[in-house]
């Protein structure tokens, strides 16, 4: 799939080279030029397909990750997922394991309550985690979702100021969902030591940069006592 993508990027500058480049006067060079421009965007197109996979087989993992999360940390919790069939460059595809897991990890361990804190709060016992896939403004949204204890940002700005991540000035323009931002800055933990369920020595930051590496965003909507969504935006292929 790597070789033919290849050969078909080096068509395209091909193509493109000769359509600059040929005599525009020739009634028979026009021919051949709109039949090559015609067969080599179709090549393209079907060598774009053949890379494209469904989200769902990364999904499908995480099933039984939030199962035995939610027997080692004694919580009840329901993994949803929806959007399976959209679908991804195999690249993308490939690159999007780990950060999903350091997402779904930390919303276990951190974001949702235990069946007694969830009672306390006026909440079910059963804690529920989605996961959901999308298509919109030809780019591919996916969405990490709990109904837990939402980012404590009060403890989250005291920190980041503790340890010069962020300057009161800074700290004084931002609301809500910008303060959750912070959790992605480099340097940035509220884990007093590395646990084996989330973080495990890699930050929210390493995350991010995944993500823009990838050509995406990553954005947190933050609802203190409700939850927590983290929204990722991804282009279709690299």
């Amino acid at each position: 799939l790597d070789e033919l993508m290849r050969q078909a990027g080096e068509l395209v500058i091909i193509r493109n080279q000769f359509m600059v480049n040929y005599n525009k006067e020739d009634a028979q060079m026009r021919g051949i030029a709109h039949t090559l421009d015609s067969i080599t965007a179709a090549l393209q197109e079907s060598v774009m397909k053949t890379r494209m996979q469904p989200v769902g087989g990364v999904f499908k993992r995480f099933t039984r990750v939030v199962r035995d999360l939610g027997l080692k940390l004694g919580k009840d919790i329901t993994l949803a997922t929806s959007g399976d069939e959209v679908e991804l460059d195999k690249t993308i595809i490939e690159s999007l394991g780990d950060p999903l897991t350091h997402l779904i990890r930390n919303s276990c361990d951190h974001g949702l309550e235990t069946p007694d804190e969830r009672l306390k709060a006026g909440k079910s016992t059963a804690a529920l985690l989605k996961l959901h896939a999308w298509h919109a403004a030809g780019q591919v949204h996916i969405s990490i979702e709990d109904n837990g204890r939402g980012i404590n940002t009060a403890k989250v700005s005291s920190i980041a100021l503790e340890k010069g991540i962020i300057t009161r000035e800074e700290l004084a323009g931002m609301d809500e969902n910008e303060l959750a931002m912070i959790v992605a800055r480099p340097g940035f933990s509220t884990a007093d030591e590395v646990s084996d369920i989330s973080g495990r020595g890699v930050g929210m930051d390493v995350v991010k940069s995944t993500i823009e590496k990838l050509g995406g965003k990553i954005s947190i909507d933050n609802r203190p006592g409700e939850g927590c969504e983290i929204l990722l935006q991804l282009p279709l292929t690299l």
